[in-house]
């Protein structure tokens, strides 16, 4: 039996409170990686922390990592609540980021014209 995304295998209704990202409700259901909600969660969270650290949510556990390798992979139960753990590591100790290079900047031993 194929099943929508929001119906169990059974006919009913899937909880819509349960995110996908806990998992394949079961292997009738249609591939839906992430609900709107909690893609926009993840992208918002990688679009202000994705340059100092990796950021995903693998069947529920949501998690980020360091991208200066300090520290292990911390992982938290909600979007909100990883953000704010974010918050807090970066405050203790911020992660080291690429800066670009100055175009207007003159190689070491040059002087400007």
């Amino acid at each position: 039996m194929l099943t929508t995304p929001g119906q169990s295998a059974t006919g009913g209704n899937a909880d819509p409170a349960d995110p996908v990202c806990r998992g394949q409700a079961d292997d009738n259901a249609w591939d839906m990686p992430a609900l709107p909600g909690e893609r926009a969660a993840l992208e918002a969270l990688q679009w202000n922390w994705g340059e100092a650290y990796h950021i995903g949510c693998d069947d529920g556990q949501w998690w980020f990592r360091r991208k200066d390798g300090k520290g292990a992979t911390e992982t938290a139960s909600t979007p909100d609540e990883l953000r704010n753990q974010i918050v807090l590591d970066y405050s203790l100790l911020p992660v080291h980021r690429e800066s670009p290079p100055d175009r207007d900047a003159q190689p070491a031993g040059e002087s400007a014209p």
